[in-house]
């Protein structure tokens, strides 16, 4: 119950700090309902977080590739079984397997879909463990498909070394603030957790995967 209350106020915090945003950036469906194009986003909220974006990372996220790379970058939200509900995140693998499911699915849409599409991804605090989750998993050749993936407030950064399982390093870029327990192996969230909003990670975030799709 500790844990729980402490997570809900601070979430509740993230909400109140986080840009204003725009409806239309809290959910995002450009892969599934939109036609192909040169770029793919595909990111995982926090937990709480509203619509498939969130208010904080996905948004920073999207519309910076959207002002790198003009009429060129498609937005997804991971949604439907992926609730970002807060329990959750007791889970022995951090989510949900019906969220690692969905997770997977936006992944083999994209390629199916959209074969020549260059495929990046973000995620924070459960969504990034999301992504660890999805990724770890697929062939090397899916893995190949995937440029760069970056990762704000990893809840099992320390469990999992600062990457993402079986995926090559050099493809990801994780921002664990050292004031954010979150990222040192703990469930106890702080200020440091929700700090990424405003700090710069999300433009940083979007010239890292720029420079995996320039590349390319």
């Amino acid at each position: 119950m500790k844990y729980f209350t402490i997570v809900s106020t601070c979430c509740v915090a993230l909400v109140a700090a986080a840009p204003v945003v725009e409806k239309r950036q809290i959910t995002a469906d450009d892969l599934i309902n939109g036609p192909c194009k040169d770029v793919t986003l595909i990111y995982a909220r926090a937990s709480l977080e509203p619509g498939n974006m969130g208010i904080s990372m996905g948004p920073q996220l999207c519309w910076g590739l959207k002002n790198a790379f003009p009429e060129s970058v498609a937005c997804q939200g991971v949604g439907g079984a992926y609730d970002a509900g807060l329990i959750d995140n007791l889970l022995p693998v951090g989510t949900t397997r019906e969220a690692i499911a969905e997770g997977k699915r936006m992944f083999e849409l994209a390629i199916e879909k959209c074969p020549d599409t260059k495929i990046v991804a973000g995620g924070y605090s459960q969504g990034a463990t999301l992504l660890n989750e999805v990724i770890k998993d697929f062939d090397s050749a899916t893995q190949d498909k995937i440029l760069g993936v970056v990762l704000y407030g990893y809840n099992r950064n320390k469990q999992h070394d600062g990457k993402i399982e079986n995926f090559p390093r050099e493809k990801v870029r994780v921002f664990c603030n050292k004031d954010d327990p979150v990222c040192w192996g703990t469930l106890i969230t702080a200020a440091g957790h929700f700090a990424y909003v405003h700090n710069g990670s999300g433009r940083e975030g979007t010239e890292f995967l720029a420079g995996k799709i320039n590349a390319t």
